[in-house]
């Protein structure tokens, strides 16, 4: 991964927060011996959908945020849809 040098620290907050992703979603993940991942996506401002691969684990040496994510994002197709249900709770009188 490329790294990059940032003085503000609320810039770098920012990047952290966006690198966890908007949604889970659920599509096949890679694996590592060393981390955890899922795959996460985010709506853009024009409406588009971008997910990547996210890193996270690894103990107390690990290093996800090192792992090349933004490279490796790519465009997804994402159909919303409303559904309704119906949950029931039941309790003795």
């Amino acid at each position: 991964m490329k790294h990059i040098q940032v003085e503000n620290d609320d810039l770098v907050d920012g990047l952290y927060d966006f690198r966890e992703g908007e949604v889970e979603t659920g599509l096949p993940t890679k694996s590592s011996r060393r981390y955890e991942c899922h795959e996460v996506a985010t709506q853009m401002v024009d409406g588009s959908w971008v997910g990547w691969t996210y890193w996270y684990g690894g103990g107390k040496n690990g290093e996800p945020e090192a792992m090349d994510w933004m490279d490796s994002a790519y465009n997804l197709d994402c159909v919303e849809e409303e559904k309704v249900m119906v949950v029931r709770t039941f309790s003795k009188k």
